[in-house]
């Protein structure tokens, strides 16, 4: 599904509940409390900047007298880097009335080479000034999503806190003229659950050595997964967690399948799918019982048996519904040889993978890593991915450019003598149905 938004493992620990000015932060000084919306924004020094003429050795107070929007964003999150061509067009228009500053966690240098590789490819130089390394802001904002925007008043308080949707001219008007903003606040949960850790500790004593609990929607979890029954454990107990997840996305799990290899043939998909939701709305419908915490563990003596276990576990929990794999002739985004040259055969070395959003970089790695890594990149491209190469070696490829257009990434797989091609196949894809569509 494409969401608007990404989700963040933050790196911080976010201390207090309430809310209040924290005149102690310029000193660097006691606890960091999270602001909300009404809250005096603290003169946080603005350090790590890029495009920073005339702001080197000031903070935030520079801009008093403007609407600041502080703008949370990582050179990985892909809608916020789409958003930069509005805040630039919006700046231009507010000059003077309003001053877009984005804020990276990253460091300068990753955040400096990210930008020159998009002014590379989209022959676009970023104009804000952007905040990088913080390790303040963020704590005083915490959040689990991006896009997040902050809005801080002319006069240092704190507006609103939003997501993308705000990011709109009619918003702006109504903040310089001092109104309500007139759109929906953002929450975001603090991220409680420790992902190294089990997320439930009863086991439900079924089979020996095996833990298996579900749950609904669970606090300060977050949403992901972890899975760790691909990897030997010298004795250790493998894990199988999965996060507010959706049922959809529970069976994909157990069935190692992506969205696009999944069927829905429900009377009502709503109950398990809300394909136009995103942001707020999106976790609103979460936490009204369409999402499940789960967790499967066992010994690693029994770890190549996880998927099977998992399957029937969830089989039986979820009795409303029947999961199975079954071919099906669709249509597919079909990776093919276009000679028999082999101009892939790797050199050897160590298989590494380097990969972000100007393209990747595979060495000494067969074509199922290559596949499994342009999900992220093509994911918005409706069509299931197979391999029809037949290529069973090892292979170096290294591609440059935007890898989400396909004529992009055709015309670099051409070095290579492959490309993507729109074809039917026979692939084996998950389907999830009624239970009681199966009773004869």
């Amino acid at each position: 599904m494409k969401r608007f938004f990404c989700f963040l493992a933050l790196l911080y620990f976010f201390f207090g509940a309430g809310a209040q000015e924290n005149t102690d932060i310029k000193a660097g000084a006691g606890m960091v409390v999270p602001l909300k919306i009404g809250d005096k924004v603290p003169p946080v020094a603005l350090s790590g900047l890029i495009n920073g003429a005339g702001l080197s050795g000031k903070d935030l107070s520079a801009f008093k007298g403007k609407l600041l929007v502080l703008d949370f964003w990582a050179t990985w999150c892909g809608p916020c880097v789409s958003m930069m061509p509005k805040m630039d067009s919006l700046q231009a228009v507010y000059a003077g009335k309003v001053q877009f500053l984005p804020v990276a966690y990253q460091h300068k240098t990753a955040v400096e080479t990210f930008l020159a590789k998009l002014e590379k490819q989209k022959g676009r130089k970023e104009q804000l000034p952007v905040l990088t390394g913080d390790t303040l802001l963020v704590r005083l904002f915490p959040h689990s999503v991006l896009p997040h925007l902050v809005w801080i008043g002319a006069e240092g308080t704190v507006k609103a806190i939003t997501d993308q949707d705000a990011l709109v001219g009619t918003v702006i008007e109504r903040l310089l003229a001092g109104k309500d903003p007139g759109v929906r606040m953002k929450k975001d949960e603090a991220m409680t659950y420790d992902q190294g850790s089990r997320l439930f500790s009863a086991s439900d004593g079924s089979e020996p050595g095996v833990s298996f609990a579900i749950s609904g929607y669970k606090e300060g979890a977050g949403r992901g997964f972890y899975n760790d029954t691909m990897i030997p454990g010298n004795g250790a107990d493998r894990r199988i967690t999965a996060r507010n997840n959706t049922l959809p996305e529970l069976y994909r799990l157990a069935y190692a399948k992506q969205k696009k290899e999944t069927v829905l043939e429900l009377a009502d998909t709503s109950v398990v799918s809300a394909e136009k939701l995103h942001g707020d709305s999106f976790l609103d419908w979460l936490k009204q019982g369409h999402a499940y915490c789960m967790e499967l563990v066992l010994p690693d003596s029994a770890r190549a048996n996880a998927y099977n276990i998992l399957r029937k576990r969830l089989d039986s929990y979820f009795r409303a519904y029947s999961a199975s794999l079954e071919k099906r002739h669709v249509k597919c985004l079909a990776l093919v040889r276009t000679s028999a040259a082999d101009k892939l055969k790797s050199a050897g070395g160590k298989p590494a993978v380097v990969q972000d959003a100007f393209g990747a970089k595979f060495e000494n790695c067969y074509l199922r890593v290559f596949m499994s890594r342009m999900q992220l990149p093509l994911q918005f491209n409706p069509l299931p991915l197979v391999d029809e190469t037949g290529y069973t070696g090892k292979a170096d490829i290294e591609l440059s450019g935007d890898l989400s257009n396909l004529s992009e990434l055709n015309s670099e797989l051409a070095k290579y003598d492959l490309r993507f091609e729109e074809k039917p196949a026979n692939l084996e894809m998950l389907v999830i149905r009624d239970a009681a569509a199966l009773k004869p």
